[in-house]
């Protein structure tokens, strides 16, 4: 019995090994920075191969189209090496100094490893609505086959990646170092919210009869900023309920008897994304029947819920299952 039990430990212990090794090439998720945020990588000088605080560059596979990018699975922190000139390899995500200024420039090659690298940062948007994403792009490369960028978020640092409407950039037609200016309001489910996420997904735009390399792009001057919103609370604040939590189907609204006496009071559900899922007034009956239609209705997922009334608001998340 000694031998077999001998074995059983050897097995446990490399498969924990394993684990191991895979959890210390995973990415490292940005810290959230405080609003406003500016970055333009100056910080960096010519040499500087550490990301300033904030900021992440992630190692992704070559993908030949937005939709592939869109669902990229990152694998690893990507090195980060300092140049002067342009690169042909993905190798690394490059600190690229160039008439006294600094950009992250990533150039997109075919390797199925590092062929397509991503940009991200993290941000922190408590009190913070309408929050703005403003960043350039700069074709630093000019290579046959063209490059394409879409911006997308997150709130927290796990589940899907959703794209920000309007961040679409492609190095289609552009001569070598043009830049473009995007700028781009995040969603409302980003608003108010302790840890934001974003990503810059790149990736090749096939245009018929290209051959050879592909583009090398340059980010720089990210500036994140919003209006402020002090008095958006949690539910738990206001003594307001909604349960059960996480839901199957209906979640009744509890309101305290401030709030209920006034008999118009406003609430708001809307996902992840963005699009609203109810917006409705009236008593606290009349909101739980709304609720209970819509949320029977609702595909599976996290929805934010808001309560308006007595010049406060209030906010919390309800998962259905």
């Amino acid at each position: 019995m000694v031998k077999p039990l001998h074995k059983l430990g050897f097995l446990l212990a490399a498969g924990l090994s394993l684990v191991n090794g895979l959890d210390a090439f995973a990415q490292t998720n940005p810290a959230p920075q405080t609003l406003p945020y500016e970055q333009n990588f100056n910080s960096m000088g010519s040499a500087g191969t550490t990301l300033p605080a904030g900021v992440a560059a992630w190692v992704s596979p070559a993908k030949n189209s937005k939709e592939a990018a869109l669902t990229t699975t990152v694998s690893a922190d990507a090195s980060i090496s300092a140049v002067t000139t342009t690169q042909t390899s993905s190798s690394s995500v490059y600190n690229y100094y160039n008439n006294e200024n600094n950009q992250l420039y990533i150039q997109l090659t075919g390797n199925s490893t590092t062929g397509a690298s991503v940009l991200a940062t993290a941000i922190n948007t408590t009190n913070y609505s309408d929050v703005t994403v403003a960043y350039e792009i700069n074709l630093i490369h000019d290579q046959p086959r063209s490059a394409g960028v879409t911006l997308q978020y997150r709130v927290g640092e796990t589940g899907d990646w959703i794209e920000v409407a309007d961040s679409d950039y492609s190095s289609v037609d552009r001569v070598a170092n043009a830049k473009q200016e995007i700028s781009v309001t995040l969603p409302d489910a980003a608003e108010n919210q302790p840890i934001v996420q974003l990503r810059w997904v790149t990736y090749e735009v096939v245009v018929s009869g290209a051959s050879g390399g592909r583009d090398g792009l340059g980010f720089d001057n990210i500036v994140i900023n919003g209006s402020t919103t002090t008095g958006v609370k949690e539910f738990g604040a206001g003594n307001i309920g909604l349960y059960p939590n996480p839901t199957t189907s209906v979640a009744k609204l509890q309101l305290p008897a401030s709030l209920a006496a006034k008999g118009n009071v406003g609430l708001t559900v809307y996902s992840l994304d963005g699009k609203v899922l109810l917006k409705a007034a009236g008593s606290e009956q009349t909101l739980n029947a709304e609720l209970a239609q819509k949320l029977t209705a609702a595909a599976a997922g996290i929805y934010l819920v808001r309560i308006d009334g007595n010049g406060e608001s209030f906010q919390t998340r309800i998962i259905k299952n």
